[in-house]
């Protein structure tokens, strides 16, 4: 059971599962149903996954969010059935339960995507099956604009974060070129789809400097950029903290910079008075053994559940912290990369008026008190409480 259900949940992850169907009831009863068939539909622009409940015969129908699926066909299947089939992009998946055993098979993919009647095929930025120079070049597209099978992730990752992006264009400059430095840039699929989105889609003018530790990745960047012709993209080999700019920068990225470099990239865009800060951190490591709290002792003696808790509470405390310092800060789902988990971005657009929220930084130090923390990278990085 625990095989299905996870590749149940990896499937609504990557939004590759077609069908699942529920079989064999236990219950031969009237009023009990006779089989369950489960398959995506988009209702209002929301994926969700529609239950056709099978009731001698009548057809009972119910939406299901995505995040509850798991819990929902897990309860049927304890309740009343003795057979379940996943059908998705990757593998079928079926489990059985005969004479009280059970087991799992898995075997090849059979089924194709399933239509979502209710609405129209989901529209990206950059669409599939029209050929993006760099998305072949990346090897995520063919030459005959196909996303391959095995980059759909990456595709739709890509996807996501132009369509945060893009929502924030509005706060940008409009009457002079977009000036960007995406701070640990790696690889930079997502600094070429920032290039790509700028330039291409919006026909705005635009510098980027993409940064990164590491030499050899920023040489095969800067020979990628070169390649395809990307003005306004460089790429440049050094940190976060001796990294300096002489021009204004607008948007400041930071994806995936480890444990008090997001503090750093963020102190970068503060002193910068940069318009819009997108942050998605990783590795919170530096409030893990600082935090102390009698209250939560029962939480925080468990080492898995101290690492989550302060995950939560260095990102909570960065996003209030920058509400005190000026921003109307979020804190929203940005999609799952193929080599980490970490899934959640701070997004901030600096205010127009009233720089500073006293009330903010009041709450800011309430949660920090309570957390009994002695030292907190971002203030020294930000000079939030006068501490630089």
């Amino acid at each position: 059971m625990i095989e299905l259900i996870k590749a149940i949940a990896e499937a609504v992850r990557d939004e590759s599962l077609h069908l699942i169907v529920l079989s064999r009831p236990r219950s031969k009863e009237s009023a009990a149903p006779s089989r369950v068939s489960i398959r995506p539909v988009t209702i209002g622009g929301r994926l969700l996954y529609q239950a056709a409940r099978r009731i001698g015969a009548q057809e009972i129908h119910e939406n299901i969010e995505p995040d509850n699926l798991g819990a929902v066909v897990t309860e049927w299947v304890k309740l009343a059935f003795d057979q379940a089939n996943a059908f998705t992009t990757d593998a079928d998946v079926e489990f059985r339960r005969k004479r009280g055993k059970a087991t799992v098979r898995t075997s090849a993919a059979t089924h194709k995507a399933s239509n979502r009647e209710h609405n129209k095929t989901r529209q990206y930025i950059v669409p599939d099956n029209r050929p993006c120079p760099f998305l072949i070049a990346t090897g995520i597209m063919s030459k005959g604009g196909k996303v391959r099978s095995s980059r759909q992730k990456k595709f739709r990752q890509i996807n996501r974060y132009l369509d945060i992006v893009n929502d924030i264009v509005k706060h940008l400059p409009v009457d002079r070129e977009i000036r960007v430095v995406d701070f640990g840039c790696g690889r930079s699929y997502l600094t070429f789809a920032l290039h790509h989105l700028f330039t291409n889609v919006l026909n705005r003018k635009v510098q980027i400097i993409g940064l990164d530790l590491k030499t050899t990745v920023i040489e095969d960047c800067q020979r990628l950029a070169a390649e395809l012709d990307c003005k306004g993209l460089t790429f440049q080999q050094g940190d976060i903290a001796s990294h300096s700019t002489d021009k204004p920068v607008d948007l400041c990225v930071s994806l995936h910079a480890c444990d008090t470099a997001t503090d750093e990239a963020i102190g970068k865009a503060i002193r910068w008075q940069s318009s819009v800060i997108l942050a998605v951190p990783c590795c919170h490591h530096e409030l893990a053994s600082q935090i102390r709290n009698p209250n939560h002792d029962a939480l925080l003696r468990y080492g898995i559940m101290r690492e989550r808790y302060a995950a939560i509470a260095t990102d909570s405390l960065r996003a209030k912290g920058l509400d005190a310092l000026g921003y109307r800060t979020q804190v929203i789902e940005f999609i799952d990369t193929e080599h980490t988990p970490k899934n959640l971005m701070i997004r901030a657009v600096k205010r127009t008026a009233n720089n500073t929220s006293d009330e903010a930084l009041s709450e800011y130090q309430r949660f920090r008190e309570s957390l009994g923390i002695q030292k907190f990278h971002l203030e020294s990085a930000t000079d939030l409480l006068g501490s630089g």
